[in-house]
């Protein structure tokens, strides 16, 4: 298996609105949130020390997950509202987002723009 699909450990809503408990474990350096159009993809590539959680916060989106020292082990699945996924190293990520979507991606490795750890796979 590439990936552990995620989702809230806590979920809770009264008269003031809501809270979504997304990660309560972990060593995180850098969390970012993003926006996606409908029909966009993100990814592409993979992370030699990084390793990632994608939590989609809402929308959709199809994951494809393959393990760039053993291409043919491969994930798809489609991620939903309230779920994610945790992105070892080594594994090649791509997100097709099948609705409008918000996601918290949080990694283990700051970016650096002079090294960033984003690397592409190039199948012979």
């Amino acid at each position: 298996m590439l990936s552990k699909k995620l989702s809230y450990y806590m979920e809770r809503s009264d008269r003031r609105g809501s809270f979504m408990g997304l990660i309560n474990q972990g060593n995180w350096k850098e969390v970012n949130l993003a926006s996606t159009h409908a029909g966009e993809i993100r990814g592409g590539h993979f992370h030699k020390k990084t390793r990632e959680i994608i939590f989609l916060v809402r929308g959709e989106a199809e994951v494809e997950l393959k393990d760039v020292r053993s291409p043919e082990k491969g994930e798809r699945f489609t991620l939903k509202q309230g779920e994610g996924v945790e992105i070892k190293p080594y594994v090649l990520h791509t997100l097709k987002y099948l609705q409008d979507s918000e996601q918290v991606a949080l990694l283990t490795e700051r970016f650096e723009p002079s090294d960033p750890d984003l690397h592409i796979f190039a199948e012979n």
